[in-house]
């Protein structure tokens, strides 16, 4: 998946538009964190609540490699207003497997259904997506879990990653924080009125391209620290296209 090239054009995007709240939700990461972010993707589009009682979001993820009969699981949800603020958090359970999973092709969608609680006076904005994914001949096992009242880490979503990582992450990280300093820069400048940024375009999605081929070939795992930098770069790119 070359998340950040997709990234990139929805902030292009923004650059050439006047978006504005249209009620929708967004999704914050296409990657779903945990093992099944192997497997799965969210599908980046804007969603609605659905339901009776306007509580249900209903998630299109799509296969990018498909699971068999011995791999389980299942999906967790954190959803923020526009300003990052918690407003329902559902950890994957570990208790059971969401087996709709196992019966999806590569490049086909399944639609997985949250039921949230939110505060009637909030307004959703934001969601990413969490896994608690096993392997049960051994192999493999991963999760993700959600705490709003993390202690003793720099981790300020509370996402904590249950498996190992690896040090290419730290030079991945260090590209994506430059790459999102340089679009920081070149939205302002358009946003003042200097259309010399769109000139700028065709090498920023070079760049972007790249970037997200280097981001997905990356090995190994994130560790909570390295996961907790990416979401602050990730936020720092969400809140300059606002």
């Amino acid at each position: 998946m070359n998340k950040i090239y997709y990234l990139a054009i929805g902030a292009m995007c923004a650059l050439c538009s006047c978006g504005g709240g249209d009620g929708s939700i967004r999704v914050e990461d296409t990657k779903i964190a945990g093992g099944l972010g192997d497997y799965f993707e969210v599908v980046d589009k804007p969603y609605t609540l659905e339901g009776e009682k306007g509580d249900e979001l209903k998630v299109e993820l799509r296969c990018k490699q498909p699971l068999n009969d011995k791999q389980k699981a299942s999906c967790g949800i954190v959803v923020t207003d526009k300003d990052g603020n918690t407003l329902d958090s559902q950890n994957a359970s570990q208790y059971w497997s969401e087996y709709g999973l196992q019966n999806v092709n590569e490049g086909e969608s399944y639609i997985y259904s949250f039921r949230l609680d939110i505060p009637h006076d909030s307004k959703p904005a934001k969601f990413r997506v969490t896994s608690n994914f096993r392997d049960e001949s051994g192999e493999t096992a991963s999760s993700y879990s959600y705490s709003s009242t993390s202690s003793d880490s720099d981790d300020e979503t509370g996402i904590v990653e249950v498996s190992s990582s690896d040090d290419d992450w730290d030079s991945v990280l260090d590209s994506y924080e430059e790459f999102v300093d340089n679009y920081v820069r070149l939205f302002k400048k358009a946003q003042a009125g200097d259309m010399s940024a769109m000139g700028e375009y065709a090498t920023y999605m070079e760049k972007a391209e790249a970037l997200g081929d280097k981001l997905s070939s990356a090995k190994g795992s994130m560790s909570s620290s390295q996961v907790a930098r990416y979401t602050k770069i990730m936020n720092k790119f969400a809140t300059a296209v606002q």
